[in-house]
């Protein structure tokens, strides 16, 4: 199962560089996604200003809130708000398929999830929930570099491992079939396919999607 082991750790974010330039040109924003072949989907988002954190435990404090667990009725992921009106990143595979979708906050309240946008290419989806005020996270400004601290924040293995923490370090620059990946050395297990890598700012450089596991 060396190579069938995919789920959760080269990331495929930074590739899309339209998507990021996007999100942190001005306050306010427009993102296209391809819902599919023949259809596009604008939402308008307000950015998402950084944060100044005294320690990595306040970092993780203040972020935590924006994780979710993505539960579905074909199994479970991670997510996170970029939005506080409710609007979730994932992987799109997280959610390729299903008929259910919950997220499922910090709180332990679970809402009610629905795709809004997705590219399949790049494996990203683009949910929203109903609601406002919701913790979100900042996009990062600055593109990241070997030996560069990274944690995400995710769900592995266990709906009931929500807002579990694993930290790294960027090991590589990856390009796969003219995609660009970040590798990673995250400590991950599957069910944190959707959950975001963040530096120690506690800004976004990119999206858990698979991991390599080998002897």
């Amino acid at each position: 199962h060396n190579l069938l082991a995919f789920e959760a750790s080269f990331i495929d974010f930074m590739k899309n560089s339209e998507f990021i330039n996007l999100l942190k040109e001005a306050k306010t924003t427009e993102m296209i996604l391809a819902k599919d072949s023949s259809e596009t989907k604008q939402v308008q988002l307000n950015k998402i200003k950084s944060s100044s954190y005294e320690s990595f435990g306040k970092m993780i404090k203040g972020t935590s809130p924006a994780c979710v667990t993505i539960i579905t009725d074909g199994g479970h992921g991670s997510g996170f708000f970029i939005s506080k009106e409710g609007y979730l990143i994932t992987s799109y595979h997280v959610v390729d398929g299903v008929n259910k979708i919950k997220a499922k906050l910090k709180s332990e309240l679970a809402l009610n999830a629905v795709i809004v946008a997705f590219d399949k290419r790049l494996d990203i989806a683009l949910l929203k929930v109903d609601g406002s005020g919701f913790t979100a996270l900042p996009i990062a400004e600055k593109a990241t570099e070997l030996g560069d601290d990274l944690i995400t924040i995710g769900t592995p293995a266990d709906v009931d491992l929500g807002q579990s923490i694993a930290k790294g370090v960027l090991s590589g620059n990856r390009k796969v079939d003219e995609q660009r990946y970040l590798q990673i050395n995250l400590a991950i297990s599957p069910g944190n396919s959707g959950g975001p890598l963040l530096n120690d700012k506690g800004e976004v450089v990119g999206v858990i999607q698979s991991k390599l596991v080998g002897e």
